[in-house]
């Protein structure tokens, strides 16, 4: 596989980074005992149709400029079908078939590329008759086991991807441009370690404020236990002796006030872009953003622009809170009442976009001595929410010390049986485990390695976890 280019899907099939396996429709689930055909069907709700007054209404729509079109040519098809990866949908094509198709037989592969470049210009500039796309619109699904819990994964028609990366490849700029920081998803380049520095630099304690005078545990010496993992994590919060770590970062930007139930909500939701019809969704698109169907590509990041309605309104009304946006991860971060207004805004009017929030699920994190002013911010707007004083974030990690402790002392015992798994692989194969490690594994775990001096730590474990 690493020979063939695979390194990344190599590395994780040796350190074994999947979940579970699949489900049949008759097991059950992990985490709800319920049957996994009724998990499945719970995630295929019945399709809503939008009634008149969903709509928003544009009073200038009528003077609006028409969105400038999608050009595709066989050079983009050629470009595109090059980086195509991927296993056979319900027609049986995978992406490895198709890529010969379209690249090693001359003249009528020139042709094909022709036919597939008038397939992505007529998809992403009108409205064609759902029957002409349908058979290519089908996906074979599978239920996988997430250790607990199903996730539900669809594996669609190679030619719908190919099409859609033609599309992406000519609108990602406009995606771009509408995003700005609002979406960081298909937006700035900052990607999701933007959103984490953004959250902890107007709320520099959320790096890991120590909490009730924590304890420290005895080391008993031996490199491979967790209390020489949790040595080596604590080593971090006394790198100056007797500093908070949280106040150990740049507080230049804080906007933390004591007793006002400052903290970072974590809201957890699911995008049901299959509950409701999604020409609401294009409509406000359409009006509100006039640059480009970058709506439309269901593969790439640049679908969740659909989300910009209801994201710009809320941080027009809601300015105080900081309101970062990645994917379908949203969250807010202020004193307790903006926060709480934040997530009644996306209670009532996320569903219109698609975006269902699931306050039972979300979480708040808070010091212990303001949690009561969020309990009674929350409580005034009737949402029940989780209060927690850490919670993992992006890849990294919001809140206390101890709890940031824990998250690391797990996240350094997976490193250390990564680098364990590739160390047996080295033993016969020494290059092609270094191209692992060096290649995929490395960049797997930079975001968390960014953590304070965790790179160290995790390099100092990995090290003597492998003696």
């Amino acid at each position: 596989m690493v020979l063939g280019g695979k390194v990344r899907a190599a590395v994780r099939m040796v350190t074994d980074h999947g979940a579970g396996g699949p489900y049949h429709p008759n097991d059950l689930d992990s985490k709800s005992g319920r049957p996994v055909i009724d998990m499945l069907r719970d995630k295929h709700p019945a399709c809503v149709m939008p009634s008149e007054e969903d709509f928003d209404a544009y009073h200038n729509a009528d003077n609006l400029l028409d969105t400038m079109p999608v050009y595709c040519f066989e050079e983009c098809v050629a470009k595109a079908v090059a980086h195509l990866s991927g296993s056979a949908g319900p027609c049986g094509v995978e992406a490895e078939m198709l890529k010969r198709w379209l690249l090693c037989h001359g003249a009528h592969s020139e042709r094909l590329r022709g036919v597939m470049a008038d397939w992505v210009v007529w998809l992403s500039n009108g409205s064609p008759p759902y029957d002409a796309y349908r058979a290519v619109n089908t996906v074979r699904t599978v239920a996988l086991d997430k250790c607990p819990g199903v996730r539900l994964l669809g594996v669609g028609e190679v030619l719908m991807h190919l099409w859609s990366d033609c599309s992406h490849m000519q609108t990602k700029s406009a995606a771009t441009t509408a995003c700005g920081n609002t979406q960081l998803c298909a937006g700035l380049r900052s990607g999701i370690e933007a959103n984490l520095h953004a959250v902890q630099a107007i709320w520099s304690q959320s790096a890991g404020w120590t909490e009730d005078g924590a304890s420290e545990e005895e080391d008993d010496g031996d490199p491979s236990s967790d209390a020489t993992l949790r040595s080596c994590i604590r080593a971090e919060s006394v790198l100056t002796p007797g500093t908070d770590p949280g106040a150990a970062e740049d507080a230049t930007f804080s906007r933390y006030k004591p007793e006002t139930g400052f903290g970072t909500a974590l809201f957890d939701a699911r995008k049901g872009f299959n509950e409701i019809n999604q020409y609401l969704m294009l409509w406000n698109v359409a009006h509100r953003w006039n640059q480009g169907s970058r709506d439309r590509d269901p593969l790439k990041g640049g679908d969740h622009a659909g989300q910009l309605p209801c994201d710009e309104p809320m941080r027009e009304a809601i300015p105080e809170a900081l309101q970062p946006w990645y994917c379908n991860d949203a969250g807010a971060a202020s004193k307790a009442l903006p926060n709480a207004r934040c997530l009644d805004f996306l209670v009532k009017f996320g569903p219109m976009y698609g975006y269902f929030p699931k306050p039972g699920k979300s979480h708040y994190i808070c010091k212990a001595e303001d949690e009561p002013a969020a309990h009674q911010a929350f409580e005034g707007f009737g949402l029940e929410i989780n209060y927690s004083r850490g919670q993992r974030y992006l890849g990294g990690f919001i809140g206390s010390a101890r709890k940031k402790e824990e998250w690391l002392g797990d996240m350094v015992g997976k490193w250390v049986g990564a680098v364990k798994a590739l160390s047996v692989v080295a033993v016969r194969y020494p290059q092609t485990a270094y191209a692992g490690f060096t290649f995929s594994l490395q960049n797997e775990w930079q975001l968390v390695a960014n953590e304070g001096t965790v790179g160290f730590w995790l390099l100092a474990a990995g090290v003597t976890g492998c003696d």
